[in-house]
């Protein structure tokens, strides 16, 4: 990804790389560097939220080159799963939604939301769905929020991986409902790969449409 850029206006910069009075934007610190006459200095920054800031050298002249990071700084990063075709189950046995898995490093704290919407066969097959991930993370919650009729909301928390979580009350057949997830990660010393599984808690097939899945770091 490239990052926009403006100008700074420090003549003390050396013409490779420098860091700019020690500066940061939403705590993402960056690099600067002297591009050739005429343009002046240029600073790179990214905010959190995984976009870059606009800006241009007092030339006008808009630049996007490739930045030097400071050691040890990180910029933003999210990255969105999709579910791409329907994924049904109709048994009460866990399986992993196709698409709807992040891989997930050591010591880094995530974000995960997913939006996705189901339907049920029977009014004895509720869904139930749970995370999968690294051993021994420092601290893991994910809930699920979904509609079980067009009047009634169900929502559950779990505090550990491999934890089901489903809905409660007597579901609408045959109809679609919102099916929210999120999910917080401060991750241990494993790596490895967070996943999303969905199962029926009865008799009868649950469905879940194509959605998406957004992690955010």
């Amino acid at each position: 990804m490239a990052f926009n850029t403006r100008n700074n206006g420090n003549a003390a910069c050396p013409a490779t790389s420098c860091v700019i009075n020690n500066q940061q934007t939403n705590g993402i610190q960056l690099a600067s560097t002297n591009p050739p006459a005429p343009f002046g200095q240029i600073d790179y920054y990214a905010l959190k939220d995984g976009t870059y800031e606009t800006w241009t050298d007092t030339t006008g002249y808009n630049f996007n080159r490739a930045p030097v990071l400071i050691a040890g700084a990180t910029a933003a990063k999210g990255l969105t799963a999709f579910l791409t075709s329907n994924y049904t189950n109709s048994t009460t046995t866990f399986s992993s939604v196709s698409g709807l898995s992040f891989s997930v490093a050591a010591n880094t704290n995530y974000k995960v939301r997913c939006d996705l919407d189901y339907q049920t066969s029977a009014t004895t097959a509720d869904v139930k769905i749970q995370w999968t991930g690294p051993a021994s993370p420092t601290a893991v919650t994910y809930d699920l929020v979904t509609e079980v009729t067009a009047s009634t909301l169900s929502a559950s928390v779990a505090t550990a991986f491999s934890t089901a979580l489903s809905e409660a009350g007597t579901p609408t057949t045959a109809t679609n409902f919102p099916l929210t997830l999120t999910l917080t990660l401060i991750n241990g010393a494993n790596a490895g790969t967070i996943q999303l599984q969905a199962a029926a808690t009865g008799a009868g097939t649950i469905t879940i449409i194509p959605g998406s899945c957004s992690l955010r770091q």
